[in-house]
């Protein structure tokens, strides 16, 4: 399997650097990732007890948007999903579920993303901090 950068997806074998022994990518500057990697242990952890407290019900926005859905697919289509429409519920599911993966799996790539892009800041704006202590009363001279 060839290795690649996940993020922009370019071979990384000639533009490698390293930066706090973390290997960056030269074309994206992002951490790299050497081949497809899982969303990572925090998607396998436990999570606690839900805690109860004052706000809205889940399910109260859920039959709303399953509301507004059944008004919009009428508009769409006019007429309601019902049975024997001569379409295949299977394969209309399916296709809904990998759309539905999809957009979970960019919006855990966009935070690890973002979670990055705010390190890298810090680390560069702590970079230009310690140049400048380092060159504190020194003076170029021609």
């Amino acid at each position: 399997m060839k290795a690649y950068c996940t993020t922009c997806y370019l071979t990384p074998t000639i533009g490698l650097f390293y930066y706090k022994a973390k290997p960056y990518c030269k074309d994206c500057y992002m951490t790299l990732n050497l081949g497809l990697e899982s969303a990572g242990k925090a998607l396998n952890k436990k999570e606690p007890i839900s805690i109860p407290n004052e706000t809205e019900p889940i399910w109260s926005f859920v039959v709303k948007d399953m509301i507004d859905r059944d008004v919009m697919g009428r508009e769409k289509h006019g007429t309601p999903l019902q049975i024997n429409n001569g379409r295949d519920s299977l394969i209309d599911a399916y296709q809904e579920a990998l759309d539905l993966v999809v957009y979970l799996r960019k919006e855990i790539e966009e935070r690890k993303w973002r979670n990055n892009e705010d390190q890298l800041r810090q680390e560069s704006n702590e970079f230009v901090e310690r140049t400048k202590i380092a060159t504190a009363g020194t003076t170029l001279t021609d």
